[in-house]
């Protein structure tokens, strides 16, 4: 089912699927889709971000193709086109 909610002063079309999955779409582009095992997957300007929640980790992917892993633990990997971390 489609709906249209608002965020920050900004409106979007809101998707539930039949699996219970939320995805938003933004005037700009940009998107929100909330899995129903917690993840959640945003993209915006070429950026993707993706929240894995069972291991509570952030992956950032960039237009250039670079990689940035949050971990809980404070730790940041950034991995690189070339292969290089």
């Amino acid at each position: 089912t489609a709906t249209t909610t608002e965020k920050g002063g900004e409106k979007a079309k809101k998707t539930r699927y039949a699996n219970g999955t939320t995805k938003e779409v933004y005037a700009n582009g940009d998107t929100i889709i909330h899995f129903t095992n917690g993840d959640i997957k945003k993209a915006s300007g070429g950026t993707t971000e993706y929240y894995y929640s069972e291991v509570d980790t952030w992956h950032t992917t960039y237009h250039n193709g670079i990689e940035v892993f949050h971990f809980p633990s404070g730790q940041i990997e950034a991995h690189f086109p070339n292969g290089t971390k």
